[in-house]
């Protein structure tokens, strides 16, 4: 089912965002301060959020599923008094992330069925797995941990 601005499945959900949320993002985000109508008893602090975010290899090897995506932290800081927020955005740099960077290439398989580039026989009794740290975001003392369930 269509609308005029999007497809529309049944539920009410656009379809058309919902895909798009799992496009790559190309690069990380510098720090960037937005101005925003913040009332001002809203809290002060920070908000991280960890997800996939690279969801094809530099070679064009695609991820499968949304859950072997390299993960990207992104943070928003609110400060009410200002009226305004500083947004940015890192990569996770694992072992795994860090080694496809500088291949070009997915050096290692998900664990929900995404293959290392070089086809089934580049494949075929590979049993390391790449940790994405994708799935949530510790803030514990003066560390932010990256985590993979």
């Amino acid at each position: 089912l269509y609308n005029d601005q999007a497809m529309v499945i049944p539920s009410g959900a656009d379809f058309d965002a919902y895909l798009g949320s799992y496009s790559s993002c190309p690069s990380e985000t510098n720090p960037t301060i937005l101005r925003c109508a913040l009332p001002l008893d809203f809290p002060v602090g920070t908000y991280y959020r960890n997800g996939g975010s690279k969801f094809q290899a530099d070679d064009g090897t695609p991820v499968i599923h949304p859950f072997d995506a390299d993960g990207m932290i992104c943070a928003a800081t609110f400060d009410p008094e200002n009226q305004q927020l500083l947004f940015r955005s890192k990569f996770v740099e694992t072992e795994g992330y860090m080694q496809d960077k500088k291949t070009g290439k997915m050096t290692q398989r998900g664990i929900f069925g995404t293959m290392r580039s070089g086809g089934l026989f580049a494949n075929i009794f590979r049993t390391d797995f790449k940790n994405v740290a994708n799935t949530n975001v510790l803030h514990v003392g003066n560390k932010l941990y990256a985590l993979w369930e």
